[in-house]
């Protein structure tokens, strides 16, 4: 089984967003859904983009499923756990995936930031799919004093900086 990744959008929530922000993103082979960015295999990350894969080389692009009015979904896949990054500000952000959807079932996990668990195990059948929801709370290791202006920096030892609990180091 592969896992499928369709669609998927961040939506930032709370005080930290001085607005409402939205990022949207279709992976896959085929032109974008309109208002959202398309994302192949060799869209890496990318600081000053803000966005992209982190070990890419993992991915596959994927599958198409044809309808009567031409393709219906396509995606990207592996069989082994691939990362996507978006540069953020501080803050909480409310993540949805659509997932599944390919000519085969899938078996999808997903985690965030350093292996937070954010949805059980997804199962979807051949050409089904399956939304999830979740929350994740983004923190980097800037210290800021009550106006914003960067004071001093998180200390780590030198075992953390690998560590996926961190931004900006």
């Amino acid at each position: 089984m592969k896992r499928i990744l369709i669609v998927f959008q961040l939506l930032a929530l709370g005080a930290a967003a001085q607005k409402t922000s939205l990022w949207r993103f279709d992976p896959g082979m085929e032109k974008a859904v309109e208002g959202y960015v398309k994302l192949g295999v060799g869209d890496t990350f990318d600081s000053e983009k803000g966005y992209g894969w982190q070990q890419q080389e993992q991915l596959l692009e994927g599958y198409r499923r044809k309808s009567s009015k031409g393709v219906a979904a396509d995606g990207i896949s592996s069989s082994r756990p691939f990362y996507f990054s978006v540069k953020v500000p501080e803050g909480n952000y409310k993540v949805k995936l659509l997932l599944g959807g390919g000519e085969t079932s899938s078996s999808t996990f997903v985690r965030a930031e350093c292996r937070r668990w954010m949805a059980g195990v997804i199962n979807t059948k051949p050409g089904k799919t399956a939304l999830v929801e979740f929350v994740v709370h983004v923190k980097d290791s800037l210290i800021r004093d009550e106006s914003g202006s960067v004071i001093d920096k998180v200390k780590l030892k030198s075992r953390e900086r690998n560590y996926l609990h961190w931004d900006d180091l």
